[in-house]
Parts: structure tokens; sequence; C-alpha cells
């Protein structure tokens, strides 16, 4: 895998066999580094012209409302653009994280990009190679 960007509260990278960007959150972002990490994440996407991302959010915590309403009105729609066309999602154990990533789920919908939800990156790799070899 390669690093794209790292910080001390993210990281993003590429996977070239399964072709896909992967966002992984390495402590609860504030709301400023969350839109950074996910800006990054865009950058990524265009970067390599992946159609799928995988969002490692076992350590994202909560997602702010004013976020949730940011993900659905900017960051969804341009990364539709981009090309993303699915997204896995490794689910954070924490309830009221689990909650808020339930809230941006239909946004995700409205923009064509099917989301799975996975409790390990494994079987989120499975999903996607199974869509490539689908």
């Amino acid at each position: 895998m390669e690093i794209y960007f790292e910080s001390d509260y993210v990281k993003i990278l590429y996977e070239q066999s399964a072709q896909y960007v992967k966002l992984l959150w390495l402590t609860p972002p504030t709301n400023e580094e969350f839109k950074e990490g996910c800006g990054h994440m865009l950058t990524a996407i265009g970067h390599f012209g992946v159609r799928k991302t995988l969002v490692d959010a076992r350590l994202q915590g909560a997602v702010h409302s004013d976020l949730i309403e940011w993900m659905g009105e900017t960051w969804v729609k341009r990364a539709a653009v981009l090309g993303q066309r699915h997204c896995a999602v490794i689910s954070p154990t924490d309830v009221f994280a689990s909650f808020s990533l339930s809230e941006i789920a239909p946004i995700g919908v409205r923009a064509q990009v099917i989301t799975e939800y996975f409790d390990n990156e494994e079987h989120a790799v499975d999903w996607f190679n199974k869509l490539t070899t689908a």
C-alpha cells in the first residue's frame, strides 16, 4: 500500500492491486481535521482515478452534525464527480460514532455511491474484489 498523505490524525493510502483509496483515521479528528482529511481523500481519488474507497472509521469518533451536512452538500458530490462509485466503511464499535455514520449513508445513495459497512478490512477488500470480477 502506498502512502499518499500522512499526519498525526489520518493516513490516506492507495492500494494498486484492488484499485482503491483508503482513509484511515488514527485518532478522532477535530472538525477542521475531518474536513482536511476528507479533502486529501478527494485529491487522492482524482490523482489515482479510483472508483472505490475504503474508510476505516474505527478510531474516527462521532461526526458533528455540521460535518454531516457538509458531507452531503459538498464532499460526496465532489467524490462522485471524480468517479467514486463504491465506498466500504469499517464501522466503529462506539455507538455514537456508528450512529453518526448512519446519518451519512443516505447522502451517498443520493450521489449514486454504493456504501457497504464491514467489521474488518479483509471483508471490505473481499467486497471490492467481487466488484472487480463481476
